[in-house]
């Protein structure tokens, strides 16, 4: 029988404050990042998104990665190895990297995934009100700053993550693309030319295909067992339906 579901890869999506240092190289379970142009101090994290928000990220984030290995939780690990993704405000940003301008999604450029587990940055102040209300926006700008840390760069175009966005834009691209700029990478990409980045390949060769070990849950809300209806009555069914790894259909038989 399956058991508890473990994945190669946990990312901690941090919506607390948090005081990032810069005295521990990399390395999420210490609150330390440290890279040029980087100023150590607090973030103020998402108080404020909703239990709703949080529900429509979390199912977002789960099935644009469902190929990988990954799991995602708004709760710190209390072991384990997991990367996290700090959250703030526009001052935040401002503070913390003063020479880069307002930008969503900041992480460390870590090409072939090097140095493993990262510390990445959203920051919700830079989006707009309409777009911080928008969770396929933010997660697209999430898995951005988690891309660095993954090895990825930036794309042209439109139409994937690490690319510009568009509203069917919340997936990892499948083949060769072409790179923004010069690669930063000397190392290239799995089976891309140069200045070509196939990011699923990527991830596949450092994440791994995902492995699920984890049964979905599914909890029936309404009606209660047992409660009875007349005849010809309009029933409505309404259950929760989870899995750590997304990728789910649900339908109801009767």
């Amino acid at each position: 029988l399956p058991g508890s579901a473990a994945a190669e890869r946990v990312v901690f999506i941090n919506l607390d404050p948090v005081n990032v240092v810069n005295t521990a190289g990399q390395d999420p379970t210490m609150n330390s990042y440290s890279t040029m142009g980087f100023v150590p101090g607090p973030a103020s994290g998402w108080p404020a998104l909703t239990e709703d928000d949080r529900t429509e990220l979390l199912y977002l984030l789960k099935e644009a990665s469902v190929p990988f290995d990954i799991i995602y939780t708004f709760e710190r690990p209390v072991a384990g190895t997991y990367d996290m993704v700090v959250t703030g405000s526009a001052a935040d940003n401002a503070a913390m990297f003063p020479a880069l301008g307002c930008s969503a999604a900041i992480g460390l450029a870590d090409c072939s995934d090097s140095n493993a587990e990262n510390v990445s940055f959203f920051f919700w102040g830079c989006l707009d009100a309409a777009d911080q209300a928008d969770m396929r926006r933010v997660a697209f700008n999430i898995f951005a700053a988690l891309g660095f840390g993954w090895g990825l760069e930036n794309l042209t175009g439109t139409g994937q993550i690490m690319a510009g966005y568009t509203p069917t834009s919340l997936e990892f691209g499948d083949m060769c693309s072409n790179i923004s700029g010069t690669s930063l990478c000397a190392g290239g990409h799995v089976g891309c030319p140069a200045n070509q980045q196939n990011s699923s390949a990527d991830l596949l060769a450092r994440i791994g295909a995902r492995v699920d070990d984890g049964p979905p849950t599914v909890t029936i809300l309404e009606p209660a067992d047992g409660q009875a209806f007349d005849a010809g009555s309009v029933v409505n069914v309404d259950a929760a339906v989870g899995d750590l790894f997304g990728g789910l259909a649900v339908a109801l038989e009767i």
